[in-house]
């Protein structure tokens, strides 16, 4: 039958589906340590422990239920055999949740970076800095410095 996947297609779309949840795991429960192989690999994660864990934690689940979900996907197009545009519409599926997973889990390793530093004692700006901020907006503001609190 012209059109219609061959077994071997839906196998290996059956297997990417297990594939993710398996990688997201381990991820997941916080077993994956900081490496230059595996894991949520930018670069806020690779300078800061607290980032790394809580990106992978964030992701982890991410690819867990994204290849959960995209299970029966696959499953269904075993039984439905709807041709290549199944495919399509399987990747789509995939991908999407990924990819919007990923500014989610970039924000909260970047708040997890800030909130190590500070722990820490130190801060991303300067008290001067600060200041100086506080300072410019002021005189934006556009009232007058008698009436400022």
């Amino acid at each position: 039958m012209a059109g219609m996947l061959p077994d071997s297609a839906i196998i290996v779309l059956i297997g990417s589906s297990l594939v993710l949840s398996l990688v997201g795991l381990p991820m997941a429960l916080g077993k994956v340590r900081p490496n230059p192989v595996y894991g949520v690999r930018l670069p806020v994660t690779m300078r800061s422990p607290a980032a790394w864990r809580v990106a992978n934690v964030h992701y982890g689940w991410w690819l867990f239920w994204t290849g959960l979900a995209t299970l029966p996907v696959a499953l269904c197009l075993w039984w439905l055999r709807p041709g290549v545009a199944g495919v399509f519409v399987y990747l789509g599926l995939m991908m999407m949740p990924l990819l919007i997973g990923l500014a989610p889990t970039m924000s909260l390793a970047y708040r997890a970076e800030r909130a190590e530093r500070s722990a820490e004692g130190g801060s991303d700006v300067s008290a001067e800095a600060e200041t100086e901020v506080d300072k410019a907006d002021d005189d934006r503001s556009g009232i007058p410095p008698q009436f400022r609190s």
